[in-house]
């Protein structure tokens, strides 16, 4: 029989919630407020501006797509898509929608993740701090400024939902409670479809029981009876996703020697999770872990860590061990699957460690560092350690709002972004391509070619030295793709036989491309060499007998040359393919009113 819980037991009326609420909005408008105003950057493009996607509305095919690709991403994110067609339908094509959108959730994750803190630990200060640092940490900027980081916090908030809900159900905090752990299935439910890492949150709730809710070791049927859906949820996931996309999850087992090198990472990439979380002054963009470099010296520095961190941790009560080992199990659980141990290998020998994978499981080192470091400070301030540590948390808010909004800057525009982001992953060939791809549509030319052709160099490194023919081609697949973007850009800058070269480079590599030849074949026809030019469109004709293009640049060749019923074969040509080729059509309506021509 369910229990009434009224205002005088429920432990939701022991804190004042309206003024910790304007506190943290505030907070968090006055970090986030100069992102709303900044454009679509990088991802923002692929997802939102120029995905064809949005403006359909096949909730059918969104959720069972029975593909292995898609435009956008392999990903099964089929809630994230709605959520982005909604907000399509809102806000069309204006950044400042999806960047308040993305403000307005981090917002409520924050005040969510205030209500767990406190229905967890039953401590106002620590709910509220946890949620203030959570806000304004500079590390969350990547997630938050940028549009495509909405993942995260719509998974966080979905995560952060169902453990609330959880808890109230397991305290037993409000009437009819039994309704809490349906919805806190549902709300768990919600987030897989919007992020795998939700997939995490059982493993929390174990961390929970364990540590939390009731003295270790004390495993009782009612725990497992409360905890054994959220697993049967997350079979279920994994199955239906590996019926619609062909696998539950990606392989992470090929490649042996790769597994083992990912692996051996690890304890680098955790030890650069930690210095920004506790200095977070080299964030950036494109964060980039070298797997070839030798890890032993990171494997040694984080075993001192975790042997003086044991040590510590033997000496605290037990009830303060439970906590700060629940701390460490969130920060832990939530953010293994982030660690290469399932691939995320950007190019080479290069694998992800993204600022952005912090985003939720922050909380758990904010937890710990202030659990875990409260009674040092009460023993060393004694009576003066309210003021003093309130005094200190200011002006580390302070410190951590001011730098925020600094990072927030960076997504003002590509070239800021990958600027920024190069001064530390210079060896990354990929950044090299999307800061030169900035500079190209900014008309700046020479810096595009610079950034070019130390991509140039970095991608036919990796290709001579690869071995795996599935390797070969994808770095072939860039070298072509830049060898093509440099012609461009010499074409830009009027230096036509420096793009010449450039395509003659590319046609090396790609003998069977229709697109250089009839690139050349332009360059040709603004250089006169007509006879030339006429020869590269044939081929690229021959290659591609649809190329309405080469046939439009074919029929203003033989213009040219005098060669008028020529012409007039190739426009209407080239017009059968696509009546609505408006080059084909302009040419012909010209052509045909020439005083000189005759039917």
């Amino acid at each position: 029989m369910e229990k009434n819980i009224g205002p005088a037991t429920n432990p939701l009326f022991k804190f004042n919630f309206p003024k910790s609420f304007v506190f943290l909005v505030f907070l968090g408008l006055l970090t986030y407020q100069n992102a709303i105003h900044h454009p679509f950057v990088h991802d923002d493009v692929v997802f939102i501006q120029n995905n064809p996607r949005l403006a359909e509305w096949n909730v059918k095919e969104t959720f069972f797509p029975f593909r292995k690709e898609t435009i956008v991403n392999q990903y099964y994110r089929p809630l994230l898509e709605i959520i982005n067609k909604i907000q399509y339908r809102i806000f069309g094509l204006n950044p400042a929608g999806y960047h308040s959108f993305n403000i307005f959730f981090h917002l409520f994750n924050g005040i969510l993740l205030y209500i767990l803190v406190f229905l967890l630990f039953r401590e106002h200060a620590l709910s509220l701090a946890t949620a203030a640092f959570f806000l304004v940490h500079p590390v969350q900027s990547e997630a938050v400024a940028a549009i495509a980081g909405v993942s995260n916090i719509i998974f966080a908030f979905f995560f952060l939902a169902s453990f609330c809900l959880y808890v109230s159900y397991q305290q037993k905090i409000f009437s009819r409670y039994l309704w809490f752990c349906g919805f806190s299935l549902v709300s768990f439910f919600l987030g897989l479809l919007s992020k795998e890492q939700t997939v995490t949150l059982p493993v929390v709730l174990v961390f929970y029981e364990w540590f939390l809710a009731a003295p270790k070791g004390k495993v009782k049927l009612e725990k497992v009876l409360r905890l054994a859906p959220f697993f049967i949820v997350v079979f279920a996931f994994l199955s239906c996703r590996k019926m619609i996309l062909g696998s539950s999850i990606p392989v992470f087992y090929s490649y042996g020697d790769e597994l083992i090198l990912r692996l051996l990472s690890i304890p680098k990439i955790l030890l650069i999770y930690l210095k920004l979380l506790f200095f977070p002054n080299d964030l950036h963009y494109y964060r980039c872990i070298n797997i070839l470099e030798s890890p032993w010296i990171y494997i040694f520095g984080l075993s001192l860590i975790l042997i003086a961190l044991v040590r510590w941790l033997r000496r605290q009560p037990d009830s303060q061990n439970h906590r700060l080992f629940f701390c460490l199990g969130w920060f832990s659980a939530i953010l293994l699957p982030t660690l290469n141990i399932i691939p995320m290998v950007q190019e080479y020998s290069f694998v992800w460690a993204s600022d952005h994978f912090l985003y939720l499981p922050s909380v758990g080192f904010f937890l710990f560092i202030f659990i875990g470091f409260k009674p040092c400070l009460q023993g060393f301030l004694k009576e003066k350690m309210p003021a003093v540590t309130a005094a200190f948390l200011a002006l580390i808010l302070a410190a951590s709002v001011f730098l925020t909004v600094r990072q927030n800057t960076l997504w003002r525009s590509e070239i800021a972004l990958f600027e920024h982001s190069i001064r530390y992953e210079g060896k990354v060939g990929r950044l090299h391509i999307l800061l030169a791809r900035a500079y190209y549509f900014n008309r700046e030319f020479d810096k595009a070619i610079d950034e070019y052709k130390k991509a140039l160099k970095i991608m036919q490194g990796y290709f001579e030295i690869t071995t795996l023919s599935a390797a070969k081609d994808f770095y072939l697949g860039f070298l072509k793709e830049i060898h093509f973007d440099l012609a461009h850009c010499y074409e830009q800058k009027g230096e036509l036989r420096n793009s010449l070269q450039e395509y003659e480079q590319l046609l090396l590599l790609d003998p069977h491309n229709p697109d250089a030849y009839n690139n050349i074949g332009t360059n040709y026809l603004y250089l006169n060499r007509f006879d030339e030019a006429v020869d590269y469109f044939q081929k690229a004709i021959a290659l591609n007998p649809r190329h309405v293009m080469a046939m439009s640049n074919l029929a203003v060749c033989y213009i040219n040359k005098g060669e008028k019923k020529e012409a007039e074969k190739f426009l209407r040509k080239a017009l059968k393919v696509d009546k609505n080729f408006v080059p084909a059509r302009q040419n012909l309506e010209r052509l045909l009113q020439e005083p000189d021509f005759k039917k």
